[in-house]
């Protein structure tokens, strides 16, 4: 019967609860039809209205979060030899792929690229952060509801004064009532402007003078935007 055709073993790493109560849950299980991704009924079973399009690959899927209209960003990860790539897409709240939205790609071996976190905004656009070279996105942008980088907001450039290992990121970020940006990560510039490990951006993505955080280092967590 169905109840035999997906197993659940210990390999999810994310988790989001619907608005509706429902669960999703994804990793790096199988097989189809709820490969790397599944939706649990409140009870715990299996919602089948829900088929995943991840079946390729050897790597897991992550979610990140809900559009306005219940459709759902996720990303899977590539391994191969000498390529890691990692591909962030929406999916349609049945599952398929939503062709509507442009793929964001991050090859983290061939450009040194990383995705750390992302907020889905109001409008429905997103806020995303890590470093994503392969398009020239920069480490915090901003995604139109198609996928394509907002170029109202420009990247703020970081340097982290490591000659050896020189490849900075932002590994989270909030995101203030005033619009203004809360940034942590592996840097100590931020346009130039000496900011270890945590800044703050106006909404121009330029510093704010008048944020100095005292705390610093490249593991900080955001854990409230307010």
């Amino acid at each position: 019967g169905r109840g035999t055709e997906w197993v659940m073993p210990a390999s999810g790493n994310s988790v989001l609860v619907q608005p509706d109560g429902k669960i999703l849950i994804a990793g790096t299980f199988g097989p189809a039809p709820n490969a790397r991704i599944a939706r649990l009924n409140s009870d715990g079973s299996v919602d089948y209205s829900l088929t995943s399009p991840l079946n390729q690959g050897f790597g897991g899927a992550k979610i990140w979060g809900l559009a306005p209209d219940g459709k759902i960003y996720v990303s899977q990860s590539f391994a191969g030899f000498h390529i890691s790539y990692v591909a962030f897409r929406r999916l349609n709240t049945d599952g398929s792929f939503d062709s509507s939205f442009a793929q964001v790609g991050f090859d983290y071996w061939g450009a040194r690229d990383s995705l750390y976190a992302v907020k889905v905004l109001p409008d429905g656009k997103l806020m995303m952060s890590g470093k994503q070279e392969a398009n020239n996105f920069g480490y915090i942008f901003r995604v139109n509801t198609d996928g394509t980088k907002d170029i109202t907001f420009e990247s703020p450039v970081l340097a982290n004064g490591n000659q050896q290992f020189p490849w900075s990121y932002i590994s989270d970020f909030g995101i203030q009532s005033t619009g203004k940006i809360v940034i942590v990560g592996n840097f100590i510039t931020v346009n130039g402007i000496a900011r270890s490990g945590s800044a703050r951006l106006n909404t121009d993505s330029s510093v704010d003078m008048n944020f100095t955080s005292t705390v610093s280092g490249s593991d900080l967590e955001i854990v409230s935007g307010d």
